[in-house]
């Protein structure tokens, strides 16, 4: 495989360090959850994560240079900031389907306040145009429902585990003391 012609916006590494992380230190957030919206019908994961005494500006900060540590091309992956409220990117990610693996473009949206921090991480398009929710929700008389279709279920695992990474790695960098 030719390395010139691969996407930059690939999750670092390091981060599958977190796996067993998460199996030992759960959040300290309430809401984790892997569901699809009902308004837009995207696979949604969210979380909110507390932060006492952290005010919004300096979780902005801390924020940013966790996307700086922990994706190859922070300036390709965050796509808009309106500090210290929101940073919103793209990356793209790996993750188990159906008798492979597939690549998918997904979005990040961190929005930030006194104290807290929400992370929402949906839309998965592979190939720019393909929709993981196309093919692994069930239809009902064609309509989208919000069910996963059976056959997606260790795909569902895979990007539940994959996103409580980041999650966790997110969580963990926050609270580090940065001395260098």
């Amino acid at each position: 495989m030719n390395n010139n012609h691969m996407k930059t916006r690939i999750i670092h590494p390091n981060l599958m360090v977190f796996a067993l992380a998460l199996l030992i230190y759960s959040l300290n957030g309430s809401g984790q959850t892997l569901k699809v919206s009902p308004d837009a019908k995207l696979i949604t994961y969210d979380t909110i994560i507390n932060f006492e005494g952290n005010n919004a500006e300096k979780l902005f900060d801390k924020t940013k240079a966790w996307f700086v540590e922990n994706f190859r091309d922070a300036k390709e992956v965050i796509r808009g900031e309106n500090k210290p409220d929101l940073i919103k990117g793209t990356f793209i990610t790996q993750y188990a389907i159906p008798m492979s693996r597939a690549t998918y473009e997904n979005d990040i949206t961190v929005r930030l306040k006194d104290g807290a921090i929400k992370i929402t991480i949906n839309r998965f398009v592979m190939d720019g145009k393909t929709t993981l929710e196309d093919s692994s929700l069930k239809r009902d008389t064609g309509k989208t429902t919000s069910e996963f279709h059976p056959m997606y279920k260790k795909t569902f695992i895979d990007i539940q585990t994959k996103w409580q990474e980041l999650a966790t790695s997110l969580k963990a960098f926050i609270e580090k003391k940065h001395d260098f």
